[in-house]
């Protein structure tokens, strides 16, 4: 069997600050992350710096992790493709399933409910509005 992440709710995939910091604790241990909440303040995006990654969010709900800090308030324009870390993990990743696991609940991102499901064999993941189910062959109905 294999395990696989999915989002079982309307909103979208989505890992929490706390989530994404387990994982490259896993992943890439000698990185050294910063985590911004997107704003718009005036009609100006700024990103405020969040310090304590299990409090509840105060800003606009997106998140962005960076590789640099960039002080407590950053400004769209200073930022570069370099600052940015990917946070979109493969969904059968061992140590996203590990980060699921170890954190249950704690690990959704705004608007999600990651759930593990296991396969056998070819699989692959549907969405609508961000609500995710896994297709296998054996589960399709075929019409001839």
């Amino acid at each position: 069997m294999k395990k696989i992440v999915i989002n079982t709710c309307y909103g979208g995939f989505g890992l929490s600050p706390l989530a994404i910091k387990r994982y490259y604790e896993l992943a890439q241990p000698e990185k050294e992350l910063f985590f911004y909440e997107e704003n718009f303040n005036n009609g100006e995006i700024v990103f405020h710096r969040i310090h304590d990654l299990n409090a509840p969010s105060k800003h606009y709900p997106i998140t962005v992790v960076l590789t640099k800090d960039h002080g407590d308030h950053i400004r769209s324009p200073h930022l570069t493709n370099e600052d940015y870390i990917p946070v979109d993990p493969e969904r059968d990743d061992p140590i996203l399933i590990q980060v699921i696991e170890e954190l249950g609940g704690k690990a959704n991102g705004e608007n999600a409910k990651l759930e593990i499901k296991e396969v056998n064999g070819k699989y692959r993941i549907c969405e609508y509005d961000g609500l995710e189910w896994i297709e296998t062959p054996e589960n399709i109905e075929w019409k001839e």
